[in-house]
């Protein structure tokens, strides 16, 4: 037969009874533990989701988004180097993850190409460059136009930190909910899983977290109205938003100044 010394069954007990008190807010539910004297404890338990249920989200990072974004900025840097600071004309479109540039001058294919390349092999932060990859490919066609195209790696390398942000921001808006003890984490490369116990409300969930929360500003034709672009033809560079009043706006569709610069 066991023999417990007077201390150890002390222990136990005492063990015993703070482990009941801790647990009363689960069992008494939460209006009566709220009329609890103010030396007890109030707060339940947080179950997870194989005890309580509560709701269970798989979110992926639109890959499709970051490279049309990304695409707009290299046009713009592009459109930036040739014209504006070697003064050669171009014409810029887009085929997928790949600007192809046709010169007016074909003489100046090499120059244009040179130009282009000093700006890919510059520093880490440079435009072309994320954190010593490879995000860009430049090549001539046989037919004398420039294509300059993302490289998986370089969609890859600007993906990752994407994705540990959107971790932060989901965070921060499963903190409105109010005290609950979400599990967020990265799952592979471009997911991140959300399980947040005891909240059924699976749908509110997914708006409250997928929320758009971008800013840009952009600038506006000086000369052209959206009406006049509609009967003449957009611009190149330039498309047609709706403005406050109910009307439309003829915008550039570089983005002037992002959000991220405001303070």
């Amino acid at each position: 037969m066991l023999q417990f010394s007077t201390w150890r069954a002390t222990i136990i007990a005492v063990v015993a009874v703070l482990g009941v008190l801790f647990t009363l807010p689960n069992l008494i539910g939460k209006e009566n533990a709220a009329n609890l004297p103010d030396f007890l404890p109030k707060q339940a338990i947080v179950l997870g989701l194989d005890l309580q249920g509560g709701s269970h989200l798989l979110l992926q990072v639109n890959r499709d988004d970051i490279v049309v974004e990304r695409i707009k900025e290299l046009r713009r840097d592009a459109r930036q180097i040739l014209a504006n600071e070697k003064g050669i004309g171009n014409l810029i479109t887009t085929s997928g993850q790949t600007l192809i540039i046709e010169l007016t001058d074909p003489a100046r294919l090499a120059e244009a190409q040179e130009a282009l390349k000093s700006l890919q092999n510059g520093l880490g932060g440079s435009v072309f460059g994320v954190g010593g990859v490879q995000e860009t490919t430049l090549a001539v066609t046989a037919d004398g136009k420039i294509e300059l195209a993302l490289t998986e790696e370089g969609i890859a390398s600007r993906m990752s930190p994407l994705v540990t942000q959107s971790i932060e921001v989901v965070r921060r808006r499963i903190d409105e909910l109010g005290p609950t003890e979400p599990l967020i984490q990265r799952q592979g490369t471009d997911r991140i899983l959300v399980q947040v116990p005891g909240f059924e409300d699976a749908t509110r969930l997914k708006e409250l977290i997928s929320r758009t929360a971008r800013l840009t500003f952009h600038l506006v034709h000086p000369t052209l109205s959206a009406a006049q672009a509609d009967q003449q033809g957009i611009p190149a560079g330039y498309m047609i938003v709706p403005s406050a009043d109910g009307g439309n706006e003829l915008i550039q569709e570089d983005v002037a100044l992002g959000g991220e610069s405001l303070v």
